[in-house]
């Protein structure tokens, strides 16, 4: 295949999405690069982008973007978060444009893969240290490994990212019948490779944040997975899966993770989180069509609640935390997308698999799963949102989804 500058048009989407959801002075410029690219569309193919069902739910979003701007109070905080949702727009968008080819979906099945190892990998020097170690020798050696960075990530933030990441090494180990492309026999055998350690080296993370969200998340991903195994497989994991519910329950272990779900000591308690929420729903109620601004759940706290209120920076549940930022219509079109994104993988996921297309199968699957991960890690944080820097994450995932059955519709 002859390789034009337009397959590298993903080195400048990535770049531009990274600078615009990082800090305030780098969004900007990270705009500029995804404006960019729009232009450079426009003038190359005469159109700023293919038809897509995600175009109305995009609208709307956009539209609620700037009734956030006008209607914030703390316009520094509002306008990263915004950056990072027109960001996530324009890589969703950018990624359906340009993923045309099985060297595309190659490379896109292979750099998930690679980036939740490099996150697993990278995590403890910028991670802080969550306050209930299990191994203390190796949380003693995390504990070293800070001041390397003076504002460790949130633990939290760190597995929402994980999880949805986890679904794409595992799809390379669970589904037998996506990775049989005989005409590209090498690649599958490294991809199986990567796929294994990427899928230990991303379960061995998400265990050390200690994230009891994220491990709901992650054990729903684990579930799911169950799906894709052929028969000796699913049993032995059957029998995994019994064993270890009989260690968790005869140890204590199992006891001891739901009396955490209750514990109100940390802000993990669930007790402080009933808190946020009735904190969140009571300002939903102030502005339930406009919303309080972008990012600015911080300051109408302190604007509307008595000065000794305990502060939290966002509304730990990913559905509170979107209408607060963007009201109801903004709800509704973010969940639009999410179902839009959901239905086209089945449809993908349908259609490759029954022709034997096994890279794009297992991306397809593996985009509906992560889909799930963020729903469920949703319910409990908010991470993946725009208040979080793993907010590019979801339109990666939304993009590849209905660049694969735009892809899909165009071969068969």
């Amino acid at each position: 295949m002859r390789l034009t500058w337009q397959h590298y048009e993903i080195v400048p989407l990535a770049l531009g999405g990274l600078l615009a959801s990082a800090t305030v002075a780098s969004a900007p410029w990270g705009l500029a690069i995804l404006l960019g690219l729009w232009l450079l569309r426009r003038v190359r193919e005469g159109r700023w982008t293919v038809r897509t069902p995600l175009d109305w739910p995009a609208l709307l979003l956009l539209g609620m973007s700037l009734v956030a701007w006008h209607v914030t109070i703390e316009r520094p905080a509002t306008f990263l978060a915004l950056s990072r949702l027109w960001a996530g727009l324009s890589i969703a968008y950018g990624l359906i444009n340009w993923a045309t080819s099985t060297w595309h979906f190659r490379l896109l099945a292979a750099g998930l893969m690679g980036l939740g190892l490099v996150v697993a990998i990278l995590f403890p020097f910028f991670m802080a240290v969550p306050p209930r170690p299990l191994w203390p020798g190796l949380y003693a050696w995390l504990d070293s490994a800070q001041p390397a960075f003076n504002t460790p990530l949130n633990p939290n933030m760190v597995a929402g990212a994980l999880v949805m990441l986890l679904p794409y090494p595992l799809a390379g180990l669970c589904c037998s019948k996506c990775y049989r492309d005989k005409d590209i026999a090498i690649y599958v055998g490294v991809l199986r490779w990567g796929a294994c350690l990427s899928s230990l080296a991303v379960l061995a993370a998400l265990y050390l944040t200690q994230s009891r969200g994220g491990w709901l998340a992650g054990s729903a991903v684990l579930f799911l997975s169950l799906s894709l195994f052929e028969r000796i497989g699913c049993f032995l994991s059957g029998i995994f899966v019994t064993a270890l519910g009989g260690w968790a329950l005869g140890s204590g272990y199992l006891r001891a993770f739901l009396k955490g779900l209750s514990a109100g000591n940390v802000i993990a308690g669930w007790p402080d989180r009933v808190k946020i929420w009735e904190q969140a729903l009571y300002l939903i109620q102030k502005a339930p069509l406009t919303g309080l601004g972008a990012n600015a759940y911080l300051p109408q706290i302190q604007a509307h609640f008595p000065p000794n209120t305990k502060l939290y920076p966002h509304a730990h549940n990913l559905f509170l935390q979107i209408t607060l930022d963007l009201g109801v219509p903004g709800l509704i079109a973010m969940l639009s997308v999410g179902l839009v994104a959901f239905v086209v993988g089945v449809r993908a996921w349908g259609i490759y698999r029954r022709r034997g297309t096994g890279v794009r199968a297992g991306l397809a699957w593996a985009g509906m799963v992560s889909l799930v991960a963020m729903g469920v890690h949703g319910m409990v944080d908010a991470t993946t949102w725009i208040v979080g820097w793993a907010s590019p994450l979801p339109w990666v995932v939304i993009g590849t989804l209905l660049a694969l059955e735009r892809q899909a519709r165009d071969d068969f």
